[in-house]
């Protein structure tokens, strides 16, 4: 049902304050966006050069923690008959999630948009072959984007997200793809957008360097709100005008999907009283900025360094003889004494301190970023480096749980259409138990769902699956369960399991990068056909004595520490100093 004109006014105007208030959220972010692609990236890009960039560096470090890989859902059900209904349905939903929309990327770039400012992901289910939001998805298929800050609007009058009347995105769509989604609308309303719609404060602008873009096909701007109260969805055309946003109303539809709408947002720190997260590179900022200038001034003091030599007017004949002689060579002097090297410019030791201390501040602001990113050690025992990390682990937690929160809700949302929708028919691979080599061909569709219903379902994000393990990692964690298992094995020999060694040792081959080890252990078999000699003699009873030996070693922030104690006058102890020169680890 279509607005009327008075609630389509009273919306568009509310939007457009909102937008308004929104404005300064979108410009602290693109400017830290520009730092983040540097002067390297772009003729966009950051106003100064960015020598040292430590705000790619922490997102770096942070989206490995957070989104490493795509995540995996578990589907399980309190009723026994529907188990495996369950054990299709999780196959079918891992299946979307990991080989046909590619969620991990989807994830990767809401997480980063939420360290510059809040993440938001769009979830439904796409009616047509034409280009929506700029991606040709399959008919019927269930699908997952990313909204810029730039093309997002929601009621900024309330206190919480929950309160919000209503929640908007705008996108672009080809005119031609326009009218064949929109086949009865009058062909005035479907017109391309003209330069002076588009902002030319935007992300994209990083690139595109202004409102000036030359298209392949025409396009124009959409608006898609949500609703909250009335539950509905209404396409507006864009009208370029900020403050009344909304123009011509194209369609409305009753909302079909999870109760919490199509919209799912990721921030990090919540601000009471206020929609809008803390983004973690506003805490950032100050502190890249400072250490960027001081070493852009560290920079020009180093350029400007000189080293001369100085002669009296009358022993000019001795400055030249030295000027032109090469390392090394001998040259006539008739008063050596007289010359003198003279030295100007060069690194202030109190801005070169200042700049150390102020990326160590750096670090610390952003969690600890040296233990979390494994740049170098930050204590002298391994038991305290532990605690550090356990430390600096906390902050990543708490920031991990709202990951997989966001997380879990946009699986459960592309879930539910999996689940609801009748023409979604999914294909899936099922393994026999004991038989990883057999596979059994079979699909999840609408025969599924038929004596069952989506609530009957608990539907969970598997925490590891978003997180990444190298082989390394893996082969410790394998060992360690072995080591807890074999004194179980005649407890496990009793229900009649047993451990297939052959395999583990294997996939330690594989883990751990050692093919010969596949050919050292051999059946029994094999092992007697082989010519039996002489039985090996026994060793002759040997001592071995265990010597350990301490090592001095270093860690960072204390060569950093004797560094600027050193800058600063402060004459550090000799073996203070010494360890400035040994490696970190």
């Amino acid at each position: 049902m279509a607005l009327s004109e008075e609630k389509h006014a009273a919306l568009s105007r509310s939007a457009g304050d909102s937008l308004g208030k929104l404005d300064v959220f979108r410009k602290n972010k693109n400017a830290a966006l520009r730092q983040k692609v540097g002067t390297h990236y772009s003729d966009n890009g950051a106003e100064y050069k960015v020598p040292v960039n430590l705000i790619e560096l922490a997102e770096n470090i942070y989206l490995q923690r957070l989104v490493a890989s795509t995540p995996a859902v578990a589907i399980t059900t309190k009723y026994p008959r529907l188990r495996e209904v369950a054990n299709r349905f999780k196959l079918a939903a891992n299946h979307l999630i990991q080989d046909e929309i590619n969620l991990e990327r989807t994830m990767e770039r809401g997480v980063a948009a939420a360290i510059l400012s809040v993440g938001i992901t769009k979830v439904g289910l796409n009616h047509t072959q034409v280009e929506y939001m700029g991606v040709l998805h399959d008919s019927g298929q269930p699908f997952a984007l990313n909204v810029n800050l730039d093309n997002w609007v929601h009621d900024m009058t309330v206190d919480s997200w929950e309160q919000c009347q209503y929640m908007g995105d705008r996108y672009s769509m080809s005119v031609e793809d326009a009218k064949k989604m929109f086949p009865k609308e009058s062909h005035e309303y479907l017109n391309p957008a003209t330069p002076d719609m588009l902002d030319s404060e935007s992300a994209n602008s990083i690139t595109s360097g202004g409102t000036t873009k030359e298209e392949y096909n025409e396009t124009l701007l959409l608006w898609d709100v949500w609703l909250t109260k009335e539950n509905t969805i209404v396409t507006f055309v864009d009208s370029g005008d900020p403050s009344d946003p909304f123009g011509h109303e194209l369609h409305s539809r009753p909302w079909f999907g999870v109760e919490t709408g199509p919209y799912h947002i990721l921030g990090f720190n919540e601000v009471d009283g206020n929609t809008m997260p803390l983004a973690p590179v506003a805490a950032w900022m100050d502190l890249h900025e400072l250490a960027n200038m001081l070493f852009r001034k560290l920079g020009r003091q180093a350029q400007r360094q000189k080293t001369n030599q100085a002669v009296p007017g009358g022993s000019r004949k001795d400055g030249n003889a030295l000027k032109n002689a090469n390392d090394g060579d001998l040259f006539p002097c008739d008063n050596p004494d007289k010359i003198k090297e003279v030295k100007s410019g060069g690194i202030d030791p109190s801005n070169l301190a200042f700049f150390l201390e102020t990326k160590e501040l750096q670090s610390l602001v952003a969690g600890n970023l040296d233990t979390l990113g494994g740049l170098s050690p930050q204590a002298d025992t391994l038991g305290q480096e532990n605690l550090l990390s356990a430390g600096a682990s906390q902050r990543m937690q708490k920031m991990q749980k709202r990951v997989y929160s966001w997380a879990k809700s946009i699986c459960q949302a592309l879930c539910f259409y999996l689940f609801n929708d009748p023409y979604i028919n999914i294909p899936i691979v099922k393994r026999l138990p004991g038989f990883d080599d057999i596979e059994v061909q079979s699909n999840f569709g609408p025969q599924d769902r038929n004596e069952s219903d989506f609530l009957q379902y608990n539907i969970q994000i598997e925490p590891h699956s978003m997180q990444h393990l190298t082989p390394e990692q893996k082969l410790q964690s394998l060992m360690l369960v072995l080591d807890r298992l074999i004194p179980l094995a005649p407890v496990m020999a009793q229900q009649g399991i047993g451990i297939n060694y052959q395999k583990y040792v294997d996939t330690i081959s594989d883990l751990a990068n050692l093919p010969e080890l596949k050919g050292i252990l051999v059946s029994q078999e094999a092992a007697e056909e082989q010519p039996v000699g002489q039985p090996p003699a026994k060793a002759a009873n040997t001592t071995r004595t265990n010597i350990r030996v301490n090592r001095p070693g270093a860690t960072g922030p204390g060569k950093e520490q004797a560094i600027k104690a050193h800058l600063l006058g402060a004459n550090p102890q000799s073996k203070e100093m010494a360890a400035v020169h040994r490696p970190t680890g």
